[in-house]
């Protein structure tokens, strides 16, 4: 039994190290928008401005606690913090293979990591400095420590699943199946999950209206403005190529579960089915959809799959042929998936290279930047102003964000970036222009220092 515990765990590993190499072959490439929007957050956190009063917090107060809390160990450059993402997305993949085992034995628990590993798209933003990540991450490592027999890991999974829902509502997905796995240690796994929101909270109690405005109610208004990506209810699905191993695997997956309950011998892994049905559901009510967002839905897949089958297996009296054939079938994805993100790999912009090069030249250090593109400042060096660290044009459109509000904040500020949103507020164009002077223009970005 030792030998065979020692066996799986070596075989977690190289799947851990498989996904990791994987996952991190795009990880020195372009930063995406709203990567550039929180590293320059944690940047002027880390300098001493103040979530929720000072810095806008499109996400819960716990993403924002996470990415500091790991800039201190990892350092606070782009891959130094995409690494310790992908170090969070890897817990969240040992969480898979524990409620994999749960369900489907030594089997479910390897199939569940390995399809955490080649499910696509994962392996494009599994490294990313967004929220969706790692909310995923630490949801899917509260469940497996849920399957875990005692109140010490009841405790555990309660908190968790409290950091999880500190980063990103989505965890909520989750609720139905990790009542179901502490259903016999409610009052630990509750103690667990208090005591991780509570200190969340009384962490940022001055600015907690501000955090339910930025982090609630700006999304409350933003479902009324236009959609951001195309037919994004299909892509829920479509996101997934249909010729790749892992779509048939989950495929083949439900119709084994349905199979199994039709006759009424049920493998018992609902509860992991119930968080992906879940999680479509909030995709379809959730709006406006991005597409970070639609991760949920092969992440949750991923886990139900593996578990699923790896139930499956303990029917069949001889299961060396469908071990064998599953085995392949991962191999050939894994394989698939490396030439995904090869071609996927792209550097960052030159022109944001350059404009922050030329900031980092214009600007003393210490000074406060506005910048419509914050990667700019943050390569610079150079702290933003923290209430418009993110000047998506989605702001104005959800009404949390003003010409006024931009003018205000503009004369706190040093230099001013201009290549999005700032091109088409001529009002603060205006002012930019009144109080400052243009000393850069290349590569569509514009520097004025004042």
């Amino acid at each position: 039994m030792r030998r065979a515990l020692i066996a799986e765990v070596a075989l977690l590993a190289a799947v851990l190290a498989a996904q990791a190499y994987l996952f991190s072959r795009p990880i020195h490439g372009a930063t995406n928008y709203d990567e550039g929007v929180y590293l320059a957050a944690v940047d002027a956190l880390r300098h001493g401005q103040a979530l929720g009063s000072d810095v806008f917090a499109a996400q819960f107060p716990g993403f924002y606690d996470l990415l500091r809390g790991l800039s201190f160990l990892s350092g606070i450059g782009v891959v130094a913090l995409r690494c310790a993402v992908l170090s969070v997305t890897l817990l969240g993949t040992v969480g898979g293979w524990l409620v994999g085992r749960r369900f489907g034995g030594p089997a479910g628990g390897l199939l569940a990591a390995s399809f955490l590993a080649i499910a696509p798209p994962l392996d494009l933003f599994g490294w990313q400095v967004v929220a969706d990540p790692p909310a995923l991450a630490l949801t899917a490592l509260a469940l497996g420590l849920a399957s875990l027999e005692g109140p010490v890991a009841a405790v555990a999974a309660g908190a968790a699943f409290g950091a999880a829902g500190s980063v990103k509502l989505t965890a909520i997905t989750a609720v139905p199946a990790l009542v179901w796995l502490l259903r016999r240690r409610p009052l630990p796994s509750l103690g667990g999950f208090v005591f991780v929101v509570g200190v969340v909270l009384a962490a940022h109690g001055p600015a907690l209206g501000d955090l339910w405005t930025s982090g609630v109610t700006y999304h409350e208004n933003a479902r009324s403005t236009p959609a951001v990506i195309p037919h994004p209810h299909r892509q829920i699905l479509d996101q997934v190529p249909h010729t790749t191993p892992f779509f048939w695997l989950a495929l083949l997956a439900a119709v084994v579960a349905l199979a199994a309950f039709a006759l009424r011998r049920p493998l018992h892994a609902w509860p992991l089915w119930s968080w992906a049905v879940l999680s479509v559901a909030f995709l379809l009510v959730h709006e406006p959809l991005h597409y970070n967002h639609l991760i949920d839905f092969p992440f949750t897949v991923a886990i139900a799959a593996g578990a699923t089958l790896g139930a499956a297996l303990r029917l069949v009296p001889r299961p060396v042929v469908a071990v064998a054939a599953l085995a392949v079938a991962v191999a050939v994805g894994y394989v698939q998936q490396l030439h995904r993100v090869d071609a996927a790999r792209t550097p960052e912009p030159p022109s944001n290279v350059a404009a922050a090069r030329t900031l980092s030249r214009l600007t003393p250090p210490g000074s406060l930047i506005v910048d419509d593109r914050p990667i700019v400042s943050f390569l610079a060096h150079r702290r933003v102003v923290g209430e418009l660290v993110d000047l998506a044009r989605l702001r104005w459109e959800a009404g949390s964000l003003t010409d006024a509000d931009v003018v205000a904040d503009l004369r706190r500020a040093r230099a001013v970036v201009v290549s999005r949103a700032l091109r088409d507020r001529p009002r603060v164009l205006a002012y930019v222009r009144s109080n400052f002077r243009l000393r850069y223009d290349a590569g569509g970005v514009r520097i004025y220092v004042r």
